[in-house]
């Protein structure tokens, strides 16, 4: 779409709904849709809600759909958040989609709702993100159904394809769109996600074409992973979960000395140390790096570290009082140049024909009332009056 299509398409999803839009603009047959916010009965009276509300956007489809059914589909929309399927009724046929509701509709909610707290707010605009997971849903539309005739074992294969091509559709949406930060966080979340939703486990398939390997690796990657970081831990594999939601920096750090370690490397005739276990955690690692709020390094709280960045061309002795010192007291050790600290005397020093003006400042501010001990540099130790050193930190 050129640049001009792109800011209509905007401006549209002002007035409109960017997930409908996204479902309809993807899905090739007529879209209707599931408000699960009017399921509010109890569950046949939710089935007939249901059918009420389909048969006013397509008149006749629920006429051969059994009570059971539509309670099934309506207990479904009410707890499993957005899906699709697709209802035939003789000549007619339409794709019906359950509609973001409440936080689906914040994809940081949904976030924090799936996965915990900790984790970097997502790029971009809700309702960009909104229009790709329509995209997502209404390819679904687009996808022959699973049979229920086969074994589940494919199903599930089938149905992860499925899931990997509706994807797809959502990452080239993000690409037309130049959304590139938005697709890689839609991929971190699959990734981080897949140990818990295994459905979904998509990063590294390729559309409709998942394989045997890879079902039984997204099946039981989170077991292999809780289990091995608790283990480390020496806790059990409930609590390395916890930890990951509560403390996720911590938990990566644990990962990434497992995979340095080689305990994730895949061992012949050991299923749960296979090439794709390890691919799926290594992929995790990564995405959990990407996405994760580091804690910043603390600050410098050692007046020495700013030694080493004097120019050599200053001379300290140049200034009264301008040797280094060190001041003990019950809690801690601080340096001092001249009677205050040194970030003050370099901050100072950075105007020198000011310097010896703003150091009188600086040790009239803190002047003391309680004795501690102070050692000049290369001197032996001695005790100084109180007015020429710096105050305790928990004076």
């Amino acid at each position: 779409m050129s640049g001009i299509g792109d800011f209509l398409e905007d401006i549209q999803s002002w007035f409109d709904d960017s997930f409908k839009m996204g479902a309809e603009e993807s899905s090739t047959l007529p879209v209707i849709y599931i408000d699960s916010t009017q399921l509010t009965g109890n569950q046949l009276e939710n089935g007939d809600i249901l059918r009420d509300m389909l048969e006013e956007q397509a008149p006749g489809i629920t006429q051969n759909a059994s009570s059971a059914q539509l309670m099934e589909i309506a207990a479904f929309a009410k707890h499993g958040g957005p899906f699709a399927l697709t209802i035939k009724d003789n000549s007619l046929e339409v794709c019906v989609v359950n509609e973001l509701t409440g936080y689906e509709r914040d994809m940081d909610s949904l976030m924090q709702k799936a996965l915990g707290p900790g984790l970097a707010p997502f790029p971009g605009f809700n309702e960009h993100w909104q229009h790709g997971i329509g995209i997502h849903e209404g390819e679904h539309c687009n996808q022959p159904p699973t049979s229920a005739a086969i074994p589940f074992s494919e199903q599930f294969i089938e149905m992860l394809g499925k899931e990997a091509g509706a994807d797809d559709s959502a990452y080239k949406y993000f690409d037309r769109r130049g959304f590139e930060d938005m697709a890689q966080a839609w991929q971190d979340f699959r990734a981080i996600n897949t140990v818990f939703d295994t459905a979904h486990a998509t990063n590294g398939i390729a559309p409709l074409n998942a394989t045997n390997e890879q079902v039984f690796a997204a099946q039981n990657a989170g077991h292999v992973l809780f289990s091995k970081v608790g283990y480390e831990l020496g806790i059990s594999a409930d609590e390395s979960k916890d930890l990951f939601i509560f403390e996720k920096e911590k938990f990566l750090e644990t990962v990434d000395k497992l995979l340095d370690e080689g305990k994730f490397d895949p061992v012949e005739g050991q299923p749960l140390q296979s090439p794709e276990i390890k691919k799926i955690i290594e992929d995790f690692a990564l995405a959990l790096d990407h996405r994760v709020i580091k804690t910043p390094s603390p600050a410098l709280n050692n007046d020495s570290a700013y030694i080493s960045s004097v120019s050599p061309d200053i001379d300290l002795n140049e200034i009264e009082g301008g040797k280094p010192t060190i001041v003990s007291s019950m809690t801690s050790d601080k340096m001092e140049i001249g009677g205050v600290s040194a970030n003050s005397f370099f901050s100072s020093h950075a105007h020198p024909e000011l310097a010896q003006e703003r150091l009188e400042a600086a040790q009239a501010q803190t002047l003391e009332q309680t004795p501690v001990q102070t050692q000049e540099l290369g001197s032996p130790s001695e005790s100084v009056p109180a007015s020429n050193v710096m105050a305790p930190a928990n004076a």
